[in-house]
């Protein structure tokens, strides 16, 4: 099994055609085969306040269902396609239906949220651990369970930790998480600040001083073999911004620009 650094509780496994699939370091899977599908397994200890979730388009949260038979242990299977591409006849899976997301609730009101993905490049695979939101809750004098930040943007998820984390002992008062101020008047014009990464979607966005712009994974520049991605308040150099419409993996987006030759610096 895969222990993840990040989360010490959880490790992960996988398996194909009824075979253990090694995860190497670094989250390196190497090559799958396209036309069938692999069983993503998340292991997590019983009693831990950890929990793995199911999101649909509509960002409605179902639970997932626990297949363990042994009650000091949960264990969540979910099993992930591994297509051709019609473009260019190479493996790969397709989001949102390469991930499995989990909410860890770490203590004084704190919440992780992670999604852990199957992801390929170039036919080339990984196994990618990404926490994508720090959630603040309480609950005040009243018993109402309190989270400003997703209250408007989420109320699903609010009403699922609500449900989740009664009976904790949470704090009464919540401060909103401080939303980070990105700076472009040190920027070159072919500069940006990595303000938002998905490991999942491999696809992310940056500020730049003609307004932020998309970035797709083929997109960046990478000289070591590695995971091309982006780094949430890295600089990066682009060669252009160009609209959308323009690149082949173009998909329909409020952005106005797409950043193309990125490197990280």
């Amino acid at each position: 099994m895969y222990q993840l650094r990040n989360i010490p509780e959880v490790s992960i496994s996988m398996r194909m055609k009824g075979e253990e699939v090694r995860i190497l370091a670094g989250g390196r899977v190497g090559w799958l085969e396209a036309g069938v599908s692999v069983q993503l397994i998340i292991w997590v200890p019983a009693d831990s306040a950890i929990w793995a979730i199911g999101v649909d388009g509509k960002k409605d949260i179902v639970l997932r269902r626990d297949k363990s038979n042994d009650p000091g242990l949960r264990i969540y299977p979910t099993r992930i396609a591994i297509k051709e591409s019609e473009v260019s006849g190479v493996a790969h899976t397709e989001y949102p239906n390469n991930h499995v997301r989990l909410l860890h609730y770490v203590g004084n009101g704190n919440v992780e949220h992670w999604e852990i993905a199957l992801v390929s490049q170039n036919g080339y695979f990984w196994v990618t651990v990404q926490k994508t939101y720090d959630i603040k809750v309480g609950c005040d004098g009243e018993d109402h369970f309190l989270c400003p930040d997703f209250a408007d943007k989420w109320p699903q998820l609010v009403g699922i930790l609500g449900e989740l984390l009664a009976g904790f002992d949470l704090p009464e008062e919540v401060t909103p998480m401080p939303k980070p101020m990105l700076p472009v008047s040190g920027l070159k014009t072919n500069e940006g600040l990595v303000f938002w990464w998905n490991c999942a979607q491999q696809m992310g966005a940056i500020t730049t001083r003609q307004g932020p712009a998309r970035v797709h994974w083929s997109q960046i520049t990478i000289s070591n073999g590695d995971l091309a991605k982006l780094v949430d308040g890295a600089k990066v150099r682009f060669r252009d911004l160009v609209r959308p419409k323009q690149t082949e993996f173009g998909r329909k987006t409020s952005f106005k620009w797409e950043a193309v030759d990125v490197r990280p610096l």
